[in-house]
């Protein structure tokens, strides 16, 4: 609301992104007011010697995270115009709205497996993170099908006029969409593995995900540009997956891998057969912010129909053990 009032008063970007801080302040201050009434917290009696296990190597993770998540901005701002980058950052905003709604339901559940797994309750750690994996992936796969289909068309209405840089991009919206679906299929494992306090075990991971990003980054920019960073991206992500997914299976869940396999070819499966079913479709709409919405509603129901009758014996399974 202060972004869009200082806005409309015509305030320079410094000011805006100023009071926008502020408000963002506001959260961390009233959540440490309300965690202190709330729980009468008392630091006093605390000692003064106490160390947190494995802090150093959490750290060394985030740090990786960090110049994971930001060397395609730094690659195409060094070895591409500031224009590539403005692409880039478009489609970015799109995929990081679906991310948020992703986080939300991956963070939801995080502390009720922490517990689990504190008090060593592994039946049912993997049953209810077995219910927990289907349901995630049935839904990820329903909202990244969808903005396969729906992200070029949103950034057609969205950059409708400008004509500095070409926003329409296909190819990179493809591999770009994918990278950040492969990224949320570990989420659940990797909550395990963080809940669980195994920092220091796939710190090397987080290390490796981060090199070979900026590696193959550096390659292939020169080559096809965007598209090569949004490779090195995909190839990066699908390395930690896989190397996440193995060890939250093997050390944590200590189950076999086939069941989850199932549900991720299933997923990719489906994901297919919607981008070939919408693109089969002659959807005819104006490029305006309505015409889209049409689209998206079309194609949200074209993806669960889909979704829902490819997986529809783990769906059957999931109803089955929530008895």
């Amino acid at each position: 609301m202060l972004v869009i009032i200082l806005v409309k008063l015509n305030c320079n970007i410094q000011l805006v992104k100023l009071f926008s801080t502020f408000a963002l302040m506001l959260r961390p201050i009233l959540q440490n007011i309300y965690v202190k009434k709330k729980y009468n917290l008392n630091f006093k009696n605390v000692k003064s010697n106490y160390k947190l296990s494995s802090k150093n190597d959490a750290l060394a993770q985030h740090i990786a995270s960090v110049i994971h998540e930001n060397t395609d901005i730094a690659v195409l701002t060094l070895f591409t115009s500031i224009l590539e980058v403005s692409v880039y950052s478009v489609y970015l905003l799109v995929i990081r709205g679906v991310k948020r709604i992703v986080y939300s339901i991956s963070d939801s559940v995080s502390s009720t497996f922490g517990d689990m797994i504190a008090k060593d309750e592994k039946e049912n750690l993997n049953k209810k993170f077995s219910m927990y994996e289907t349901l995630y992936i049935l839904i990820i796969t329903i909202l990244f099908s969808s903005s396969l289909c729906l992200i070029v068309p949103f950034i057609e209405v969205y950059t409708k006029g400008i004509t500095d840089v070409n926003y329409i991009r296909p190819l990179f919206a493809v591999i770009l969409v994918m990278s950040e679906f492969i990224y949320c299929i570990r989420m659940p494992y990797n909550s395990l593995v963080l809940t669980a306090g195994h920092f220091k075990e796939t710190k090397n991971g987080a290390w490796v995900e981060a090199i070979v990003n900026i590696v193959l980054s550096l390659i292939l920019v020169n080559f096809y540009g965007i598209v090569g960073v949004a490779i090195g991206t995909l190839v990066a992500m699908t390395v930690r997956t896989i190397e996440i997914y193995n060890y939250a299976n093997k050390n944590i869940l200590k189950r076999s891998k086939v069941e989850s396999i199932e549900k991720i070819l299933l997923s990719f499966i489906s994901i297919i057969l919607v981008y070939i079913i919408y693109n089969q479709i002659d959807i005819k709409l104006d490029i305006t912010y309505i015409g889209w919405f049409i689209r998206a509603i079309i194609t949200c129901v074209i993806s669960v129909i889909v979704v829902t009758l490819v997986n529809i014996s783990n769906i059957r399974k999931l109803l089955k053990r929530g008895e």
